[in-house]
């Protein structure tokens, strides 16, 4: 997300958490080659998230995720809810692009929506959990039919019976 958006022009911050190790150097590097601030607190008991791809020719065979899920300290957590308040004022948009994986906390997406509605920024969301209430007060959740389903507790065909009723 960071990425296409820098891309397309767009002055993109990137916050989140990575661990204290050398692949946090290695995604810092990338992200200011590429014009993104990042805003990353390094977690001592989680490793940075690292995908091993590999190919045979110009195709992905097997990808290898490195990675720990799960909560972090309530400290690390106040970090990151500080570093992302303290840039708001001034930001055009915010974009939550949840991937399941801790960071996105009910009391974090509350938070930095609260204070985007504060300032009238817009807050876009990518949910991945199926509880839409974290995301309450935001400007637009986008999901995607499964992830719509899974909200919804039905299955994909169910999501789009229902659709094909409301447009009827």
């Amino acid at each position: 997300m960071a990425m296409n958006l820098a891309h397309l022009g767009a002055d993109t911050a990137l916050f989140g958490f990575t661990g204290a190790d050398s692949h946090r150097e290695l995604l810092v590097e990338s992200l200011n080659a590429h014009g993104i601030t990042s805003h990353l607190v390094a977690s001592s008991e989680f490793p940075t998230t690292s995908k091993l791809r590999v190919l045979g020719g110009q195709q992905q065979m097997i990808r290898l995720d490195h990675e720990r899920v799960g909560r972090r300290t309530q400290g690390d957590y106040d970090q990151l809810a500080g570093d992302i308040l303290s840039e708001l004022p001034g930001t055009a948009a915010v974009v939550l692009s949840d991937y399941a994986k801790g960071v996105l906390t009910s009391e974090l997406c509350q938070t930095i929506i609260g204070a985007a509605r504060k300032l009238d920024i817009p807050t876009l969301v990518d949910p991945k959990s199926a509880d839409f209430s974290r995301y309450r007060g935001a400007t637009t959740i986008c999901p995607n039919l499964s992830e719509l389903a899974h909200a919804a507790h039905c299955e994909p065909s169910g999501v789009d019976a229902l659709l094909s009723e409301a447009e009827g």
